[in-house]
């Protein structure tokens, strides 16, 4: 699969993020029927919407695409690089579906950091993205949590902003 993102403003540490509101451009990528037919098969969901005619004019990509995606593209635009001394997880996520996605529809990436909170002496960044196709239609909103080993700089439980 083939996603052009750009170069991450985030680099460094948690510490260095300043959450913000402003949708900045992550990347974009065609929905093409091999990204649809890879993923499709990954999970093992043979719909034929995905691959003939569907109610929604044409093939629509599976969902998991989008998903798949959007994991990349936030994982990508958070730029804290993994650390022995201050690993990171996946914590928690949601995924908004709003319209089927086209094959062969452009689809645009944009992504912002909402939110860091620090609870229980551990640090937490919230990212989100959205998906919209080359009509400007809004495919997908998503949001990713991620959680830093203990937080450096608080004592365990004390929680901080």
């Amino acid at each position: 699969m083939e996603l052009r993102i750009v170069e991450s403003e985030m680099k460094g540490t948690w510490e260095e993020v300043v959450p913000g509101d402003d949708w900045k451009y992550i990347g974009e990528y065609v929905l093409t029927q091999e990204m649809n037919r890879e993923i499709t098969a990954s999970v093992d969901d043979d719909n034929p919407w995905y691959v003939e005619d569907s109610p929604f004019g044409g093939p629509i990509a599976n969902p998991a695409v989008l998903y798949v995606m959007a994991f990349v593209a936030v994982n990508k635009m958070c730029g804290i690089p993994p650390r022995p001394e201050r690993p990171s997880a996946h914590a928690k996520q949601t995924c908004e579906f709003f319209k089927p996605a086209k094959i062969g529809k452009k689809v645009k990436i944009e992504g912002r950091i909402p939110q860091k909170y620090s609870k229980s002496g551990k640090d937490y960044l919230v990212l989100e993205a959205r998906f919209t196709d080359e009509d400007n239609a809004l495919l997908l909103l998503y949001r990713h949590t991620r959680v830093f080993q203990l937080a450096s700089s608080s004592p365990r439980g004390e929680d901080r902003e």
